[in-house]
């Protein structure tokens, strides 16, 4: 006896409106609220009301919305049969006064209004996530007067750094002796670390109070040598360089830290310049040095496909200076490539009239908002690529866009797959974006995208299930369960979905956002129900003048249930037909 569980997941959208009678001569629009934020999330309801000469309603016409702001997004039109047509804008992320227009195809007259989409609130900034600590030198002598600095630099999960927290160092020995810690315009925690006379290694630890998180590093105390080391010539300077964090991603902020001493008590003076491969790094040069010890710290990023940064900090001292320039060891630092993400968009809701051109588009985005310059992206319908758009270059945005026409009607399902280059790493979109492809004459106001779960315990005589559900059902939406065959406990059943009744808010009662869709379990019609072979369940879930979504059920002996899945055209109870 053995039981099966699966997952079918549908991939099909809402779409726009229908055509039906005029003649139109006026559109209207008006947006309720007018003005939203530029935040990719926000909503607007806009309304077009259309009327004829006389000013009467003019309901049934097939009427889009579309506006100046390709990135704004529309919900599915509804016609509310009183001429008024009404849409859910979802905000861009580009700030200005985008206009709004509604289109009557069916008598060629459009309206529009202005949205103002206003700059959102700054977010507040993620918190802390990791501590990088860095030790210039990282040994010295156990004597109770060596020194070496300790260099701490916070950052977030991507790997940007985090200022204004507060961070304590601390030392595993005692003894050691631990000075005051300051913060620079970099972000970048300090302090000197005055050694014990115990020979051995110290941990050095970071701790960012504010977020209750640590790093460490080690600290070597080592015993006197036994022939003396020649001291540092009076006049010479040494500077020492580490990167925290001691590997990155591209574009990813680098903290360089250098820490330049004299020989004798005389203080440098001089600049500090960070180079790569021997060459200055932008942003980081000329960095002036004034003080025994100086601590100077430049943040910067680099690439994954010059790694690895071949790094220095050059010191150069001032003319008339008694101190001499010094060049620190060279540290190699390695990049990878940044993650990124895809997402694919479609126009229209997804639905596309037989013989038009429909434009997909995918935009791609890196965890630390690096410049694309190369790598493609493949477009695929269920998996396979389109032909044309298997290798679609990346523009402006970034983003690639493929345009494609339809000879014939039905669904795709409609990805897109950014390949990656020498800098970033690949990415898919998910879940695919769901098109429909309906004749130019069809009266669709949109398509089910309900998905199904199901689990079943399968015999050599019987099917048995364990459980069957729908998901996000669409409200207005019935859900018919049919049954044939040996065991079914019914014949035909139909379930409406209705819409819950409105939350009230009041001041001690938030409401959750209102939900569009419901989940239905149909498990307790079959429970405990032995399906002979052969048996068939079908489930339908369908709504007025939208394209339903068909699951079909075998039941078969020593096997999983033969599945079959399909679009059911408005008004049609044939699976996959005109659809």
């Amino acid at each position: 006896m053995l039981v099966l569980f699966c997952t079918a997941v549908g991939w099909w959208l809402q779409a726009a409106p229908s055509a039906a009678a005029g003649p139109a001569t006026s559109v209207t629009v008006t947006l309720n609220p007018a003005s939203i934020e530029a935040d990719g999330s926000s909503t607007s309801t806009a309304t077009a009301t259309v009327t004829d000469a006389t000013s009467a309603p003019v309901p049934g016409d097939t009427v889009a919305f579309s506006a100046s702001d390709p990135g704004i997004q529309f919900s599915a039109v509804t016609d509310h049969g009183d001429g008024t047509y009404t849409t859910t804008i979802t905000s861009s992320t580009t700030a200005g006064s985008p206009t709004i227009t509604a289109t009557d195809a069916t008598a060629s007259v459009s309206g529009s209004a202005v949205l103002t989409q206003t700059s959102p609130p700054p977010p507040p900034p993620p918190p802390a996530t990791s501590v990088y600590v860095a030790l210039s030198p990282s040994s010295i002598v156990a004597n109770g007067t060596s020194t070496s600095t300790a260099a701490a630099v916070v950052t977030d999960a991507d790997g940007d750094v985090v200022t204004g927290d507060n961070v304590e160092f601390s030392a595993s020995d005692r003894k050691v002796r631990i000075g005051s810690v300051s913060e620079d315009s970099y972000g970048t925690w300090t302090a000197t670390i005055r050694s014990s006379t115990t020979a051995h290694a110290v941990t050095i630890t970071a701790t960012d109070t504010s977020a209750n998180i640590s790093g460490r590093a080690t600290l070597t105390q080592t015993k006197t040598a036994t022939t003396p080391t020649p001291p540092t010539p009076a006049g010479s300077s040494a500077t020492k360089l580490s990167t925290a964090p001691s590997a990155s991603v591209t574009d990813q902020p680098v903290t360089l830290i250098a820490t330049v001493t004299s020989g004798s008590g005389t203080a440098p003076s001089g600049t500090v310049t960070f180079e790569n491969d021997g060459a200055p790094i932008s942003g980081c040069a000329d960095d002036p040095v004034e003080t025994q010890g100086a601590i100077i710290t430049c943040l910067t990023s680099f690439a994954a496909s010059t790694s690895p940064a071949r790094l220095t900090a050059v010191f150069r001292a001032s003319a008339g200076s008694s101190v001499a320039g010094s060049t620190s060891a060279t540290d190699s630092l390695v990049v990878g490539r940044d993650s990124t993400s895809t997402t694919v968009s479609v126009p229209n809701a997804g639905i596309v009239k037989l013989g038009t051109s429909i434009t997909y588009t995918a935009t791609i985005a890196s965890a630390h908002g690096g410049a694309f310059e190369t790598g493609s992206v493949a477009f695929e319908d269920g998996g396979t690529p389109i032909p044309g758009c298997a290798s679609r270059p990346i523009g402006t945005g970034p983003a690639a866009t493929c345009t494609v026409s339809y000879a014939k009607t039905g669904t795709h399902d409609i990805k897109a797959v950014y390949s990656g280059d020498a800098n970033f790493n690949g990415s898919a979109s998910s879940p695919g974006q769901a098109v429909g492809v309906v004749k130019a004459s069809a009266k669709v106001l949109g398509i089910v995208g309900s998905t199904m779960q199901w689990t079943f315990l399968f015999t050599p005589s019987y099917t048995k299930v364990l459980a069957l559900v729908v998901n996000s059902a669409p409200f207005g939406s019935r859900v018919v369960i049919q049954c044939k065959g040996g065991g079914c406990p019914f014949h035909k059943r139909s379930l409406p979905i209705h819409r819950p009744k409105p939350c009230h808010r009041t001041a001690k009662h938030k409401c959750s956002p209102s939900p569009k869709t419901a989940t239905v379990h149909l498990l307790a019609r079959f429970r405990g129900d032995h399906l002979q072979v052969g048996a068939r369940i079908m489930i339908k879930v369908v709504r007025a003048r939208w394209i339903g979504k068909y699951y079909g059920f075998v039941m078969r002996a020593r096997r999983a249930p033969k599945i079959r899945v399909a679009c059911l055209a408005p008004g049609s109870s044939r699976p996959g037909v005109g659809c």
